[in-house]
This record gives C-alpha cells, sequence and structure tokens, in this order.
C-alpha cells in the first residue's frame, strides 16, 4: 500500500512540473511573439515618421521653388543709369538674385538670398515665431551652428530702396529654413560666344541685358533621418529674349 502511495505521489509531482515546464515555455513563446510584434510595430512607426519627413521637405521645396519661378517669369526692367548709375535693375550672384517687380501699388524690388540663422534680423524673425505661408520655422542649437541656412524674400518699394540708395529696410519672409548650408545656388543663361546656338549657365551675371534663363539649385536638410535632398528648376525668362536693362 506504502509503495502505491509513493507511486501516485510521483506521478502527481510529475505531472506538476510538467504543468511548470510548460508555462515556461509558453512565457517564452509569448515574449518571443511579443517581442517581434514590438519590432515590426516600431520600425512601421520609424518608416512612417521617415516618409512624412520627407514628404514636408518635397512640399517645401515644391512651395518655394514654385514661389521663386512666378516672380521670376513676371520680373520687369527699369532703366536707371540717367538717375542712378551705381545700382542695377537686376543682380544676378551665385548665392542672391534681385529684381523689380511689377505690383498693384507699384514697382518693387525683391531679393532671394541665403543667410546664417545667427545673422541678428533672421534670429529675431525665429525667435519671435514669425511664420511663412507654410509655417513656422525653429531652428536648434547644432543646426544653426553647422547644418542649415535661412532662405529668405525680402521686399520693398522701389522708391524707399533709391532713397536708401540700394539698402534693404524692411521686412523679410523666411520661406525655408531646412536649407543646406551653402545650399543654394542661381546660375544664369546666356548664348555662347562661339555659337549662338547653344546655352552657356554662369554662376554670375554682369551683362547689360537680362538672361535668357535662370536655374535655381536648392539642398535642403531633413532633419528626420539627416540626409539631404537636392532639387532644381529651370525657369525662362521670355523678356531676356528681346529687351535691354539700359
Amino acid at each position: 500500500m506504502d509503495k502505491v502511495n509513493s507511486s501516485m505521489k510521483e506521478i502527481r509531482d510529475f505531472k506538476k512540473s510538467f504543468t511548470l515546464i510548460e508555462l515556461l515555455l509558453a512565457l517564452s513563446l509569448f515574449s518571443l511573439i511579443a517581442l517581434t510584434v514590438y519590432n515590426v510595430f516600431f520600425s512601421g512607426m520609424r518608416l512612417n515618421a521617415r516618409s512624412e519627413s520627407v514628404n514636408k521637405i518635397y512640399r517645401e521645396a515644391r512651395w518655394t521653388l514654385d514661389q521663386i519661378a512666378k516672380e521670376l517669369e513676371n520680373f520687369t526692367t527699369y532703366d536707371l543709369s540717367a538717375s542712378y548709375p551705381d545700382l542695377d535693375t537686376f543682380v544676378g550672384k551665385d548665392k542672391e538674385i534681385q529684381f523689380i517687380l511689377a505690383a498693384p501699388t507699384g514697382l518693387k524690388v525683391v531679393r532671394y538670398t541665403l543667410q546664417s540663422p545667427t545673422v541678428e534680423k533672421i534670429h529675431k524673425t525665429i525667435i519671435g515665431k514669425r511664420t511663412s505661408k507654410l509655417s513656422s520655422f525653429v531652428v536648434n542649437k547644432e543646426e544653426k551652428e553647422e547644418k542649415v541656412n535661412v532662405f529668405i524674400r525680402e521686399e520693398m518699394p522701389l522708391v524707399d530702396y533709391l532713397s536708401a540708395n540700394g539698402v534693404f529696410e524692411g521686412p523679410i519672409e523666411i520661406l525655408s529654413a531646412q536649407v543646406k548650408k551653402d545650399g543654394l545656388k542661381f546660375f544664369f543663361a546666356d548664348r555662347s560666344v562661339k555659337d549662338s546656338n547653344t546655352i552657356e549657365w554662369k554662376t554670375s551675371w554682369g551683362q547689360p541685358y537680362l538672361p535668357l534663363g535662370i536655374r535655381v539649385e536648392l539642398i535642403f536638410y531633413n532633419t528626420g533621418d539627416k540626409s539631404y535632398a537636392e532639387f532644381h528648376r529651370d525657369i525662362i525668362n521670355f523678356k531676356g529674349l528681346s529687351f535691354k536693362t539700359g
């Protein structure tokens, strides 16, 4: 009888041990499945965040280039040589462009350029939370010092510009605070000296006539994945085909 009881006890202990092993196996399997699901979910979240960051850069680049193209296709000429021989109606540099645009309120001078966020007026604009047509901009310390410049648009009435002797003294509009440092370049189309049917792209413009076209190149810095995205737009200037500036 004692032997029977002993055998029954061993069987019960064996069943208890087997149940504990099953529990440990189940917990291990559950942990593995949970970890896999978490990794898949986290990867999906990161991919979605990166996709949204890239889409934001593309939207901002498209809007910025559309803004420039619209004005460069419609700028006008004005001869200042008689009264202001030292001021040009059109200024073309590798990182700056300036021209005259007709508006319902009169002629105005428009300038696009790239500036460091550390410039006093740029810094004040960002800190003061001024917004463009897209969104407000925030530039952290690392990006401000190493990664990005601010792409700005300035305008002022032609009369005020002349009174200030060609010095801009007006509010600015921030088009983007995510342009790579030195990530803006303008090129200006001119007929080749050797072959009039060939177009040459120059990094600056000093001719007495308008360029045939303008190429804008922008490199944006994506803060999401620390990458760069390059965009460009060729803009035909029909006025440059026939008009002279002086």
